[in-house]
């Protein structure tokens, strides 16, 4: 029990222990600030990733956890990375008081610290002890912005997919009907800890839903010709109202303001509301001319 216990608090002490590893969070004033850091790679998988792609430079705070045992130090002075006398010592206190099983009391320790990374101060102890689990995520630190934060701004930001019909709203039974997308590419500007983060999405595919059970893909053109290589058309059978949607991906790039440049590991998508579209019928009428 006290080894798997050992183990538990030498896994969180690595996690906690030093200034930088701490991620979520932010403390202190915010200053005016500029983006800095090395462009970070897309990830390969399909999600976006949670890998930092720069440190936005405002204070922050760092903690530090000490497992409240009388024989464990608690950090001193100005040092970040300053170093405690048994630190991952356990007892009783530690161990048995969290009314949670895997988790252990601890002493918090805190340190401000500047917009570029220095100490604004010395280690400074709360009077209150915690319970933490081996899996709970670190607080304080740095606050950086992740590829995840910009995928999830930029759904909120993506062109709405709209249907073009021509002719519109009404067309007949075995006439092909054409139909066409926007193909630009658009910008917008997203903020993430008040930080401008300009954004483009560049249309890369189009699936069509006829409504009829047919489907095509493509940009389509307008005013087509009947039959122009690249057109989207659809010839109707039957008389009826049809509901037409059109699905749209993104490729999509941003920059920050540093003026690092970056792309999101998978395009976004969104669909287009229904286009209803009324199918008629044509009749010939003989009629005398003479």
């Amino acid at each position: 029990m006290k080894r798997a216990l050992l183990t538990t608090v030498l896994a969180l002490i690595a996690l906690l222990g030093s200034a930088g590893a701490a991620m979520a969070g932010i403390d202190g004033d915010k200053d005016e600030v500029t983006a800095s850091g090395d462009k970070t790679e897309s990830s390969s998988q399909g999600a976006p990733g949670n890998d930092p792609i720069f440190r936005v430079p405002v204070p922050y705070t760092i903690y530090r956890y000490t497992p409240a045992c009388s024989a464990n130090d608690t950090p001193q002075g100005d040092d970040p990375k300053a170093a405690v006398t048994g630190a991952d010592a356990l007892c009783g206190q530690a161990v048995y008081t969290c009314p949670q099983d895997d988790a252990i009391r601890y002493r918090v320790s805190t340190m401000k610290m500047t917009a570029d990374g220095k100490s604004d101060g010395e280690w400074e102890d709360r009077t209150n002890t915690v319970c933490r689990g081996a899996d709970e995520p670190a607080e304080g630190g740095p606050v950086q912005i992740t590829e995840k934060m910009i995928h999830d701004e930029a759904v909120k930001k993506a062109p709405t997919s709209v249907v073009h019909v021509e002719p519109e709203t009404k067309s007949y039974v075995n006439v092909p009907t054409n139909f066409y997308a926007e193909t630009k590419t658009e910008t917008a500007t997203l903020s993430i800890f008040d930080q401008p983060i300009e954004i483009r999405f560049a249309p890369s595919s189009y699936r069509w839903k006829f409504g009829d059970g047919g489907n095509n893909e493509g940009a389509g053109i307008e005013a087509a010709k009947v039959g122009q290589n690249g057109a989207i058309e659809n010839v109707y059978q039957r008389i009826g109202d049809y509901s037409v949607n059109l699905t749209r991906s993104f490729a999509v790039t941003y920059t920050l303001p540093n003026g690092t440049s970056g792309a999101l590991a998978s395009p976004l998508s969104n669909t287009s509301a229904p286009y209803r579209l009324g199918i008629g019928e044509v009749q010939s009428v003989v009629t005398d001319v003479n």
